[in-house]
């Protein structure tokens, strides 16, 4: 239920997702995507039974609900201090080994390289000096350094390049091959990478032959 309207965003929808699954959403702007990921990740209040490992999820303690669950947005959060620091958000202890492997695995070299300070550069609020694609690839080295079971993502790869994009998506689900995925996307390249892929409308979920996302995506090529 979006607050201050009285028509429901998502009614009567009902899925699962297991273990190891990985599952695409697609679906027009506004029609309730990250509304549904927020939801799950207990973010907004809804109306209905969510569960997780058959608990109901507001059951969960909130610090172990966060260990288990990952979610991340479509602008990440971002807080002031370096790019080191933003990163070590999600592993305090991590060392510098550790570090690198998720840069490696969030592809950030290239753009890490061009800043004179590196790892060191200093980042205010929000990010600023950084373009929105970088930070999602930050967002997603923190992910690489936590140990979630279940990983929520919206539009990872908008703001990246083709080239870039397929890094991350390869990498990303070599990470989450013994985990459970749910990848909201636009990207026909990005959603026919998924086990399963459904359309959200008119508040339900409707497979989508991945047939017709490939000659979605030579349309758009």
């Amino acid at each position: 239920r979006v607050p201050g309207q009285e028509q429901l965003l998502i009614k009567d929808l009902s899925f699962s997702l297991e273990p190891s699954q990985k599952i695409a959403i697609m679906g027009d702007s506004g029609i309730g995507k990250t509304s549904l990921l927020e939801t799950l990740a207990c973010l907004r209040n809804a109306e209905g039974n969510i569960y997780l490992d058959n608990r109901p999820l507001h059951e969960w303690p909130s610090e172990l609900l966060r260990q288990r669950l990952t979610l991340i947005g479509q602008h990440p959060y971002i807080q002031t201090g370096t790019i080191a620091d933003n990163l070590r958000l999600a592993a305090p202890e991590a060392d510098e080994k550790a570090l690198q492997k998720a840069i490696e695995l969030a592809a950030m070299s290239d753009f890490l390289k061009a800043l004179p300070d590196g790892l060191n550069t200093h980042l205010e609020a929000r990010g600023y000096g950084l373009s929105g694609g970088q930070l999602q690839r930050v967002a997603l080295a923190r992910l690489f350094l936590r140990n979630p079971s279940i990983i929520l993502l919206d539009e990872p790869t908008a703001n990246m390049d083709t080239e870039t994009r397929d890094v991350v998506i390869d990498n990303l689900l070599g990470f989450a091959q013994n985990r459970s995925l749910l990848i909201v996307t636009h990207d026909p390249a990005v959603a026919r990478r998924a086990d399963i892929v459904w359309r959200l409308d008119k508040q339900s979920l409707e497979p989508i032959d991945k047939a017709s996302l490939l000659d979605s995506e030579r349309g758009r090529l």
